[in-house]
């Protein structure tokens, strides 16, 4: 799976007002009480499954990057309501962030020879012995045991389930979880995915793995008092969040 050379004009990341100076951390992401992201593993989660990392999410445009935020289906238009009347929080005010860059190694989850090739690895993988056993003990059907085969099974675990059932409920890291820990793991420093909320796509940026080519930065008008308006592999330690929530 060669990695994405993906370049990045105008797309968007929106933060709640109180964190507009500081545009491009990454602390939120780890302290997520839902676990983390769809693609990053919060401190949430039970210790002795994956260690936290954090995440940086930015969609392509404002509109989807507003779905994301508020989680509103992209089918959601009740009785003329807006989007903001739709929103689970309404009223909390947030800042909009317009943002470029290049990235050098993403994996791009929207191509369909990247997930094949994904899904003939995971494909390999088979249910260890100790899982049928638990399975027959618990009288869990053999059937509802999925192992991933497809490049359609990868999608639907990845994007069209929600991923939030096993942090909330059992401090378990999500199949969503699992499959950013093996990108991660082979070297590629980002996600690109469709936007399960808007028509646009999403990004999920692992700091700590960036390229030394590779860059996110502010464009715009600049608050008086923002710290940092480029995120790369300089600045990356001090942006992750990962000392507030470790030590």
């Amino acid at each position: 799976m060669e990695p994405l050379v993906y370049p990045l004009e105008n797309w968007v990341r929106l933060i709640d007002y109180q964190y507009g100076l500081e545009p491009l951390s990454c602390a939120g992401s780890l302290c997520n009480p839902e676990g983390g992201g769809r693609f990053n593993v919060g401190i949430e989660l039970d210790p002795g499954t994956l260690s936290p990392w954090p995440a940086f999410y930015i969609a392509q445009d404002h509109a989807t990057a507003f779905r994301e935020k508020f989680q509103i289906e992209s089918k959601s238009n009740v009785d003329g309501l807006t989007p903001a009347e739709l929103a689970l929080n309404p009223g909390v005010d947030y800042t909009a962030i317009s943002l470029c860059g290049k990235l050098h190694r993403v994996f791009d989850l929207r191509k369909d020879a990247s997930v094949a090739a994904l899904a003939k690895v995971l494909a390999k993988i088979t249910l260890p012995p100790r899982a049928r056993e638990l399975a027959k003990e618990l009288k869990i059907p053999m059937s509802e045991l999925l192992v991933v085969k497809t490049a359609e099974q990868v999608c639907s675990v990845v994007l069209k389930n929600n991923w939030r059932t096993l942090p909330v409920q059992f401090g378990l890291p999500s199949q969503s979880h699992i499959l950013a820990e093996l990108i991660r793991a082979a070297g590629f420093e980002a996600i690109l995915y469709k936007s399960t909320k808007g028509a646009g796509d999403c990004l999920a940026i692992f700091p700590g793995l960036m390229d030394g080519r590779s860059y996110i930065e502010v464009v715009g008008q600049i608050l008086p008092g923002v710290k940092h308006v480029r995120l790369d592999a300089n600045s990356a330690r001090g942006l992750e969040g990962v000392g507030a929530y470790t030590a």
